[in-house]
């Protein structure tokens, strides 16, 4: 199966537990916990089968599990690092790849158990390409994002998204080591 068609699969299974999640009667339960603080994935884990999927309970190389709410979810220790709050983009693009999806997820969790919590994504590049290219580029990465949140249910009004372009690089260097760092999203609290 190609990735396009994996790709869209896992677009299908999430946008289709977030649509049956919210069409549910059961109402949210609402967490003490402070926003970023929340695990992941406190569900029984049990595993269920994708069609498409590479295998019963994987997608894309990753378990997913059942959430305690019924949601569908990509268990994070499979991603191979934790769910820091920043999105990596490839060269000159804002499309953001599974694990970006992954992350976006999680802290939207976190969101919605905290409704009066609210975040800026910061949008940067790495120093290739003009000031007001990459400007762009660091705004296209921003808005990307923020439509994601938007698609897990996180309204509008709690999202800002500001551009920096490549103006404060996470890690200094012309090398593919310091531009792959360079190229996110960060999720902040506002």
């Amino acid at each position: 199966m190609n990735i396009c068609l994996k790709k869209s699969a896992l677009f299908l299974v999430i946008f289709s537990a977030l649509f049956l999640g919210a069409c549910s009667d059961n109402p949210k339960k609402k967490s003490n916990k402070s926003l970023f603080e929340s695990g992941y994935g406190e569900g029984d884990g049990s595993q269920v089968e994708v069609i498409g999927a590479g295998g019963q309970g994987n997608i894309d190389g990753y378990n997913v599990g059942l959430n305690e709410d019924g949601s569908i979810g990509i268990d994070p220790s499979e991603l191979g690092a934790d769910l820091e709050p920043i999105i990596y983009f490839e060269f000159d693009s804002y499309i953001i790849n599974d694990k970006g999806l992954s992350i976006i997820k999680h802290y939207a969790e976190i969101l919605e158990e905290n409704e009066d919590e609210a975040i800026v994504l910061l949008g940067h590049t790495d120093e290739r390409g003009s000031p007001g290219y990459n400007l762009a580029l660091g705004e296209k990465r921003a808005k990307a994002a923020k439509e994601s949140f938007m698609l897990y249910g996180i309204e509008d009004k709690r999202i800002e998204v500001i551009t920096l372009g490549e103006s404060q690089p996470m890690i200094e260097g012309s090398n593919e080591m310091a531009w792959s760092q360079n190229r996110r999203v960060e999720i902040k609290i506002k």
